[in-house]
């Protein structure tokens, strides 16, 4: 004779049990999964930039060892969103160097000028956001104009309404330590218009400044029903910054130098945008 031993089931109570221990380690790893995520999109920007500042220095072995413009001349506004740019910008000067393919067409966001969390449309105002722009461009340089104290301290000249001159490698005092590019995201900046830069350089380390996923409107100024969208570049809360001598570095943004209740820098040290040498700690 066989004996069948009737088959237990789990209780509710187990299954409560083992429900609830599974929520509570997804909700310890799920955040851990995230940071790692978002290390490996910081990863990505940091090598873009890399390659941008590598191309920024070979521009430079070219030109008398002068830093690139951030435009030159006017830019020529047109609905030819196939077939032109209508800017000459510091990403056409450094493509010889990269290579980034034609900068018109549908918004791309394949190339080493986007970082990989930049989410926000660019516009042109061609109808709707994400036509006729090229690339997106994720990265702003720091602007240079001795005539104008808040971006008398940056290394590249212009745009087309800024000075119209940049600095050499040999003024910048002290290369290790001087900011030349960071991550920046906005609604205008892409390759058939031109890369960011700031009109007052110290915007970039104002508290103010929402860094991504954060960011400020400035309205629907294409009347296309999108408001215009900027933000700091941020991974895990950190802004990644290009330095004149070739490495990135991931930073608090609000640690390059003191801002004051103007929004503009206060002229003291530590000032880590500054070209100068006597403003750095090295």
């Amino acid at each position: 004779m066989q004996l069948h031993r009737k088959g237990e089931g789990f209780t509710l109570i187990e299954l409560l049990v083992v429900i609830a221990i599974i929520a509570i380690l997804a909700a310890i790893l799920f955040p851990v999964f995230a940071q790692a995520r978002e290390k490996a999109r910081q990863a990505d920007c940091i090598s873009n930039q890399k390659q941008i500042l590598l191309a920024i220095m070979m521009y430079s072995q070219d030109y008398d060892e002068m830093y690139a413009m951030l435009g030159d001349g006017a830019p020529h506004w047109d609905g030819n969103i196939n077939s032109d740019d209508q800017y000459f910008s510091i990403e056409n000067a450094l493509d010889p160097y990269i290579k980034a393919g034609v900068p018109w067409g549908p918004t791309n966001r394949s190339t080493i000028w986007t970082c990989p969390d930049d989410g926000v449309p660019r516009d042109d105002c061609d109808g709707s956001p994400d036509i006729g722009t090229g690339w997106a461009t994720s990265y702003a340089f720091s602007r240079y104009d001795p005539n104008n104290p808040i971006a008398a301290f940056g290394v590249f000249g212009g745009p087309w309404w800024g000075y119209q001159g940049a600095l050499s490698d040999a003024s910048v005092g002290a290369p290790g330590d001087t900011v030349i590019m960071w991550e920046e995201f906005g609604a205008d900046l892409y390759s058939r218009f031109m890369a960011g830069t700031r009109y007052n350089n110290a915007d970039v380390a104002n508290p103010a400044w929402p860094v991504w996923p954060n960011y400020f409107t400035i309205g629907d100024l294409c009347g296309d029903g999108y408001n215009w969208e900027y933000a700091l570049g941020g991974h895990n809360g950190l802004t990644t910054f290009g330095f004149a001598d070739g490495h990135v570095k991931a930073l608090q943004h609000t640690s390059l130098m003191h801002v004051n209740s103007n929004g503009h820098w206060n002229g003291l040290a530590p000032n880590m945008m500054a070209y100068e040498g006597q403003y750095h700690n090295e």
